[in-house]
């Protein structure tokens, strides 16, 4: 057993589960699949009418809280039976705001519309904390596991939805009801494994920041834009539930299947990689819009509706990916990511559409389609603006890491299991190159005392004895 430097408790050894064994990933798995069922309940408008109010206040709620919420991990942090209470508190709140936003259906004269605005007040501030409660699960785990929980979580949320969207307004009410609770219970269920402890105030390295690649950032912020663009002058009673709940959930289902390729049949430990796959489902809805609306309205709008819903997924995958690499802190820069990518797109698009007086269905048609094929544009010159960056040398970090990167790539691992400092990963990785003690103080310009002393340390933390011991870990964790 080792303490990782973010406060992650991880066993190892043989005979004993890995962080994030399959047991946590399919609790993390049904956890994301509950936590999004509670929002498309609300949007599905079989028992609450869909409005764009209640869809503000419910994200700007959300993005309040988290805000509050990470600004008080990093000055005061949080002990793990502070955060399974926490998680049952939003969960009881989602649950008492879904209340008031559903008692109208099951209580006929009950409530006025102040209720349903607390209502989704309630549920966003308590979704905030499930969803940072996620996050911190995904970003303590191996990208590709994490990658495989997200895509299945999106996967079993698109069946159930799908099977859902045919059943009673009771049904999906009740669904709705009860999916806050479900949500935390497979949360606090997936962490058994990996215990977070609080991460505390921690200097952010500019080095690590620079390695994170801006340009797919750039990327899925055009994604993020082209939705707001698209949304903002559709009429909101062209998209077809049933078309697009059959689509998305194919959606879903094919991006699952791909990462189980690229994991699996690949053997490949980078799905953030998968960037372009991201672009170019983003890219086939806007196209497919704005080609084929003049011929069926309905399903053109469906699509493209149900293709930039994936933005989601693909951003947790981005994040989990480069908050584990990097060892950035979890709360802070996944929080901050879903503001980025989610919250306030979600938030312009919301306050565009109540704001904005609705054109009629042609002249929305007309603008639509010259909006939809200009972002397809944008997109496109962004894809060939990141491959030709690429190709340079700043574009390094975008390409696949070579084998020479293979001892990197164990040894982060190895440093974010075991807390090892960076001049001990330095030295580790020295040493499995083959350098001798003085060679590796000439080379760090520190004497070999210093070195040595180092050395015991970072044997200490591994619970090994010798160089030999070194090299095979690191092969093990290449």
């Amino acid at each position: 057993m080792c303490r990782r430097g973010d406060g992650v408790t991880v066993r190892e050894g043989k005979g004993k589960r890995e962080a994030g064994g399959f047991a946590g990933l399919l609790c993390a798995c049904l956890a994301i699949a509950a936590y999004r069922l509670v929002f498309w309940s609300t949007n599905s408008g079989s028992s609450v009418p869909a409005s764009d109010l209640l869809n503000f206040a419910e994200v700007a709620a959300q993005a309040a809280a988290m805000v509050a919420l990470v600004f008080l991990d990093w000055r005061l942090g949080h002990t793990g039976r502070m955060g399974v209470a926490l998680v049952a508190a939003a969960s009881a709140l989602q649950f008492a705001g879904g209340w008031l936003l559903f008692a109208p259906h099951f209580l006929e004269g009950f409530g006025f519309p102040g209720l349903a605005v607390l209502g989704a007040v309630f549920r966003g501030s308590g979704s905030a904390v499930l969803l940072l409660g996620l996050g911190r699960f995904l970003c303590s785990v191996k990208p590709e596991k994490s990658a495989l929980a997200i895509g299945g979580g999106y996967a079993v949320f698109g069946l159930v939805s799908l099977a859902l969207s045919h059943a009673p307004g009771d049904a999906i009410a009740l669904a709705s009801l009860a999916s806050p609770f479900v949500s935390g219970l497979f949360l606090v269920l997936c962490g058994r494994n990996v215990r977070v402890a609080a991460e505390g105030r921690r200097p952010i390295e500019t080095s690590l920041l620079r390695r994170v690649p801006l340009d797919i950032v750039s990327l899925l912020l055009l994604c993020a834009l082209a939705g707001v663009v698209s949304d903002a002058f559709a009429p909101s009673n062209i998209v077809d539930p049933k078309v697009f709940n059959v689509v998305w959930a194919v959606i879903y289902l094919v991006v699952f299947l791909v990462y189980c390729v690229w994991v699996f049949g690949l053997r490949r430990n980078d799905p953030d990689a998968l960037w372009p796959f991201l672009v170019l489902i983003i890219f086939s809805g806007l196209l497919f819009y704005s080609s084929f609306s003049a011929i069926n309205l309905e399903f053109a709008a469906s699509f493209m509706s149900a293709t930039r819903r994936t933005l989601m997924l693909f951003c947790w995958v981005f994040m989990a990916a480069q908050i584990y690499r990097q060892h950035l802190p979890v709360c802070l820069f996944f929080g901050a990511g879903n503001l980025l990518f989610s919250q306030f797109p979600a938030m312009v698009g919301y306050l565009i559409e109540i704001s904005h007086p609705r054109l009629d269905s042609f002249g929305a048609s007309l603008v639509n389609v010259a909006a939809t094929a200009f972002m397809a544009l944008i997109l496109v010159v962004g894809i060939v603006v990141v491959a030709m960056r690429a190709k340079g040398p700043q574009g390094a970090s975008l390409r696949p890491a070579e084998p020479a990167d293979a001892a990197q790539r164990a040894m982060d691992d190895i440093a974010r299991r075991c807390a090892l400092t960076p001049r001990e990963v330095e030295i580790a990785l020295l040493i499995v190159k083959g350098y001798t003690l003085p060679m590796i103080g000439e080379r760090l310009f520190i004497s070999t005392d210093t070195v040595r002393s180092h050395s015991k340390k970072l044997y200490k933390k591994l619970g090994i004895h010798k160089k030999q011991e070194l090299i095979a870990l690191v092969e093990r964790h290449g």
